[in-house]
């Protein structure tokens, strides 16, 4: 392949399907997350301390309790509705990574990604993901070899973005939002 970089091969299944999703909410929604877990601890409070009527304080109970537990089913919600559209055939892509863009490639067609495409760059502990908009993604394993820390270099100098670990909404800081932010308006 003409001027290629880099080279991932991806073969998605039901629980990579999962992961991108919740990788996506977490990356792109923790704003929302927040303000549904302080919501959803109100309703707890008052429902606990304030409220003496019984019913009423039942149902805060009740809407808090699923307000706080329901952070992570919207990601699961959306992931299923992709397994169910892949009908058990899941997409496998070859990713080449090249001077000038990068070249996805799947069974049914090849798109080119240009580098100011990105707006994301997030990684965890198994996989990479590029984020072409809020909703959309490739994604691919890390490879425990000199490369991958020379494809991440390559990615951060083309983008001029960094790198974003995903945390778990409880373990993230006012800071790493705005920066977080900041990196994705570059």
């Amino acid at each position: 392949m003409k001027n290629e970089r880099f080279f991932r091969h991806f073969d998605h299944s039901e629980k990579t399907i999962k992961r991108l999703s919740e990788v996506q909410y977490v990356s792109f929604q923790k704003l929302s997350m927040l303000i549904q877990l302080l919501i959803g601890a109100g309703f707890l409070y008052f429902g606990a301390f304030v409220i003496k009527d019984i019913v009423v304080q039942v149902l805060f109970l009740l809407f808090g309790s699923l307000l706080v537990v329901g952070l992570k089913e919207m990601p699961k919600f959306k992931a299923d509705k992709i397994i169910t559209l892949c009908d058990g055939k899941y997409p496998s892509s070859d990713i080449s990574f090249k001077e000038d863009c990068i070249e996805v490639s799947t069974s049914e067609k090849t798109m080119t990604v240009g580098f100011d495409s990105l707006v994301r760059l997030v990684e965890d502990d198994q996989y990479n993901y590029m984020f072409i908009s809020r909703d959309s993604a490739f994604m691919f394993p890390k490879q425990e070899d000199p490369s991958e820390a020379e494809l991440k270099l390559f990615l951060s100098e083309k983008t001029s973005k960094e790198w974003i670990k995903v945390r778990k909404l409880l373990f993230v800081s006012f800071r790493s939002l705005f920066k977080e932010r900041r990196n994705t308006l570059n």
